[in-house]
């Protein structure tokens, strides 16, 4: 990864941290990547309360931790107090460097950046990108020094070097981040700690969520067994932890990489033998009935058109009628949204009302009522005592028996009796597959609620259901789903019902229940969405016309991003980056006037403008003062040009308590946030497009973060950055909102004669317009430093002529360069005489 590029993290507030754990990176909220900055959604968990430590979160967190393994996805245990034993070495490093921390820990970038190179040498860290280390580290010592009262700076220089032991002991680095290579598929490494938290590992985590890990707390000990192992087999081990895909570590004995139950599994077989044997006498009194095959539901591909499932049977490849029918039957998980939602609530409402027409259709919207159906106890009775669980040994006999007391009889068609006890046993071999062992109670909590179900919605979707060349039945079930509700679905499925899962937000139960989508087609959209309620009307769309289709298909060949043909304003939303151009003196004039996209290293590369420009002063002046107005009366013709020959030329002042304002607009003091600023009472920008502020807000930050300013140290400076760019000219912010990027390059042209010189206000305007990519050419004639004291000199260029004037006022500028041509570098170069 790039060591240069910014690494901003944000906490991904989950509503279902199961099922939000596997987003992949770029579907999660806040994403963004180009080139310099790179914006994260982690997950930072920590599950405090004992009263959430139940069965059932145990169970969901071991499942979770067997998809990660399942699906190679890089994650790391540990169990139990974290190992703290640092060297002397280490503990005298971070003194050393963190001697004099002052109040804001902000303002020691480069102390972080020194001891953070000596220890990652030192200790074999193994840090690929040193300044997302540094600033993770600077932020999380930050929140420590903000959020804990009474604490001095011994405490941060403890905590300090336990983060560094930490990162070292537990080999953070082995896991597989790779930030350089964020496709459709790629997942954030999952940091697990079981056990109970002190509060230096709680920002032990967040520190690991701040350099782009999942990390998660949980107060119960790990769910997956425990293997004792030697400290050598823990070095050993740790090295492969990437490959491996999973280590748990815990205190006493380092590492633990085996998931290996047999013995337990073994010990399940032993104790359900005892089980059946001991009801074997109850069993032999229930009356078994013998199944048929049934008939053969087979699933039906889905290729992303919900169309599809308007199809009737007889046009579905693969369908064989009666009297052995073989039907291709839809399960359809319809997970996400497109990224224009009122498109995507179109779709649905349209698929809704066309299903409309199919006399089995029914929607759902919400959790499923319960209904009360007394008869079904009742018919039971006698089987419940006879089992006390189910396991593959005894799930064959347990539908029998079902069979057997006609349990199905509300079923009048003797093939679709048939089939529901096939399909129950579907159901019931998922639950085992899962569980190994299955607790009876769960069954019948399932089976009556299934079977309640299946009453209350028999008539609507298979009283009349022949299974010849007709329409299926079709459930669509919208929104959130509880587990129960999902086998429901499945059971329906195999008795030849259509399935459409639609759910914009989550798809947790079915990654649960079919994780490897055996049965189900899962289709993922564009972007993850809230959930909203189904809609019931059409949203207004502007709807496109052929011509307009054929213009953006012709468009999308001829501007593109690399031909250097654009249409106007093609690169709005783009992120702008200027490439400042090292020139010669006579090239400033040469240069001045031509548009960004003529410039040597104009290029637009994954959604990032790079525009060369210009920042450049002449200091002294020629021999010749009449060729140095001329100059200057050419530069000032340009268009887009704003010429300012009196500083300092903002006029701004800087109000202590309106600065304190603005620190309202950042979080913990040190990361400006894009909402914030916006709701800030002083924001200027409201009027500008989307993409404009936007562009503002990225070129503030980079302003605040790169190095350009020299006074970095003033603990002011970002709020006076804020400020500053709140209180622009309106006349600069003109210039601003008509910047074609790839078009003419707006300009910033000041002559400064005497000792009155650059206030730090300007020096920041000038700064900002200069990463926006405006030209910028400063005449000094008298020789003096000016903005030298404000700007880091590696952004500009300094053009140094023979005389120094002192006090030469500009005078009127119309007077000069009336021979001079102004059409720029190209007319000349071909002009005839």
């Amino acid at each position: 990864m790039n060591n240069k590029i910014n690494l901003h993290t944000k906490i991904f507030e989950t509503r279902n941290i199961y099922a939000d754990l596997f987003i992949p990176t770029i579907r999660r909220p806040n994403f963004s990547n180009n080139t310099q900055e790179l914006f994260l959604s982690t997950i930072c968990y920590n599950q405090k309360s004992d009263s959430t430590s139940t069965s059932d979160t145990i169970a969901k967190t071991k499942q979770v931790l067997e998809k990660l393994e399942r699906q190679k996805i890089s994650f790391l245990i540990i169990d139990g107090k974290l190992e703290f034993k640092p060297s002397q070495t280490l503990i005298q490093s971070v003194k050393k460097h963190l001697s004099n921390l002052p109040q804001n820990l902000n303002t020691l970038n480069l102390d972080f950046n020194q001891l953070v190179v000596e220890i990652n040498n030192s200790e074999q860290l193994q840090i690929s990108n040193i300044n997302i280390f540094v600033n993770s580290f600077i932020n999380t010592l930050s929140k420590y020094q903000l959020s804990e009262s009474k604490i001095n700076k011994n405490a941060i220089v403890n905590l300090a070097v336990k983060l560094i032991y930490w990162y070292k002991t537990y080999k953070i680095a082995n896991l597989n981040l790779n930030l350089n290579t964020l496709d459709s598929s790629h997942q954030l490494p999952k940091i697990f700690h079981f056990g109970d938290l002190s509060l230096h590992e709680e920002y032990f985590l967040m520190f690991l969520s701040s350099l782009g890990f999942d990390a998660l707390a949980f107060n119960f000990k790990s769910p997956l067994p425990q293997k004792n192992v030697s400290t050598s087999d823990l070095n050993r081990r740790q090295k492969n932890v990437t490959s491996t895909h999973k280590t748990n570590i815990n205190s006493s004995n380092g590492i633990n990489s085996s998931n290996n139950n047999s013995s337990h599994i073994r010990n399940s077989s032993a104790n359900n033998e005892n089980n059946v044997n001991s009801n074997s006498t109850i069993l032999s009194a229930i009356k078994k009935k013998k199944l048929d095959s049934g008939y053969i539901v087979k699933s039906k591909k889905f290729d992303g058109s919900l169309d599809e499932l308007l199809e009737p049977l007889k046009n579905r490849a693969g369908y064989a009628g009666l009297p052995s029918p073989i039907l291709p039957i839809y399960f359809v998980r319809y997970i996400g949204s497109d990224s224009n939602k009122k498109q995507y609530n179109n779709k649905l409402y349209h698929f809704d009302e066309k299903l409309k027409s199919n006399s089995r259709y029914i929607k759902f919207t919400s959790t499923l009522p319960v209904s009360s159906h007394p008869e079904l106890n009742k018919k039971t009775s006698q089987l419940w005592s006879s089992f006390n669980f189910l396991d593959n040994t005894n799930l064959s006999d347990f539908v029998e028996s079902l069979a057997g007391i006609n349990f199905f009889d509300f079923i009048k068609d003797s093939q679709l009796q048939n089939q529901s006890y096939i399909s129950l046993k579907n159901i019931l071999e998922l639950i085992v597959n899962k569980e190994q062992k299955c607790p009876i109670s769960k069954v019948k909590n399932i089976l009556l609620k299934s079977t309640g179900w299946l009453i209350d919605h028999y008539n609507t979707l298979l009283s009349s259901y022949s299974l010849e060349k007709e329409y299926p039945p079709v459930i669509l079930y919208y929104g959130d789903i509880k587990k129960h509700e999902a086998y429901y679905l499945v059971f329906l499925f195999n008795l030849g019902v259509d399935i459409v899962y639609i759910n914009s937000f989550s798809d947790e139960i079915f990654e649960n229940i079919d994780p490897d989508n055996d049965f189900s087609s899962i289709c993922v959209l564009d972007k993850v969405s809230a959930l909203e309620p189904f809609p019931e009307t059409e949203s207004l769309l502007q709807h496109e016309t052929v011509a307009y289709q054929a213009s953006e298909e012709i468009a999308q060949v001829v501007y593109n991003d690399q031909d250097g043909v654009y249409k106007p304003w093609q690169f709005e939303s783009y992120k702008t980056m200027p490439l400042t151009l090292k020139t010669t003196y006579d090239e400033v004039l040469l240069l001045w006037n031509e548009e960004a996209r003529i410039r040597a290293g104009f290029k637009v590369e994954k959604e990032t403008v790079y525009i060369p420009n210009l920042f450049t002063k002449i200091s002294g002046t020629p021999d010749d003062l009449n060729s140095y107005w001329d100059l200057i009366s050419l530069l000032n013709k340009a268009p887009q040009v704003k010429l300012y020959s009196k500083l300092p030329f903002s006029n701004i002042s800087f109000d202590t308590a309106k600065l304190s304002s603005i620190d309202l607009a950042f979080e913990g003091h040190s990361s400006l946030s894009f909402d914030k600023l916006k709701s800030h009472s002083m924001y200027p920008f409201e009027h500008f497009s989307d993409a404009l502020q936007k562009q503002i807000f990225d070129k503030i930050n980079l302003l605040i973060h790169e190095n350009i300013l020299l006074n970095k140290d003033s603990k002011y400076l970002s709020l006076k950055i804020v400020y500053t760019i709140f209180n622009m000219d309106q006349e600069l912010l003109h210039l601003i909102q008509t910047f074609d990027y790839p078009a003419n390059v707006p300009k910033l042209l000041i002559y400064d004669p005497d000792e009155i010189t650059f206030s730090e206000s300007d020096a920041i305007i000038m700064s900002f317009l200069y990463l926006f990519g405006f030209d910028i050419c400063v005449f000094t004639p008298t020789g003096y430093n000016n903005f030298e004291k404000f700007i880091d000199q590696n952004y500009y260029n300094v053009f140094k002529l023979p005389r120094k004037q002192f006090n030469l006022e500009l005078p009127n500028l119309n007077r000069f360069s009336s021979s001079k041509s102004n059409k720029g570098f190209w007319n000349n170069l071909f002009k005839f005489k």
